[in-house]
């Protein structure tokens, strides 16, 4: 009985975090759309590919410069502001898989990148794709994530 209540909870909270979403668009590309989940609560990887599921998108793959441009522009001017200091990194649908970056839906390698300095780490674990200002000038860059790290907000993408 214990474990039945411990899944029920967990499925709780998991449905409680995906309905308090707030769709934002951030910028239409060619064929994407763009948006952040805005959430109160930031989630692990896994629980970001679910919330963008759950509204019909998937997590976004910045596949050019211009789609990065885009997106990193809105999230510097709308996101990680002194206003809102509960921002933390962003989670993309990129993930390794046997030992090569994709992006998860379209299982296309990465051509496009926008790595920080010393990235991807080769750390077991950081296998998932998240993004946040880095540096003086606070360009949005990439980093590995820690997959089950609960730190992130998904950026979606239409499908």
């Amino acid at each position: 009985m214990r474990v039945f209540a411990g899944i029920f909870i967990a499925l709780c909270a998991v449905v409680t975090i995906v309905h308090s979403l707030k769709q934002v668009q951030i910028a239409k590309v060619g064929k994407k759309t763009f948006y952040i989940l805005e959430s109160s609560e930031p989630m692990v990887w896994g629980d970001a590919v679910k919330a963008c599921e759950k509204q019909k998108l998937r997590l976004a793959a910045l596949e050019t410069e211009r789609e990065n441009s885009f997106v990193s522009n809105y999230l510097i001017a709308k996101f990680f502001v002194p206003e809102n200091p509960s921002a933390g990194p962003i989670w993309l649908g990129g993930s390794k898989k046997d030992g090569k970056w994709v992006w998860l839906g379209i299982n296309k390698p990465l051509s496009y990148k926008n790595w920080a300095e010393n990235q991807p780490s080769q750390d077991p674990g950081y296998e998932c794709l998240q993004a946040l200002p880095i540096g003086e000038n606070k360009q949005i860059k990439w980093k590995a994530g820690y997959c089950e790290d609960k730190s992130g907000f998904p950026v979606c993408q239409s499908i």
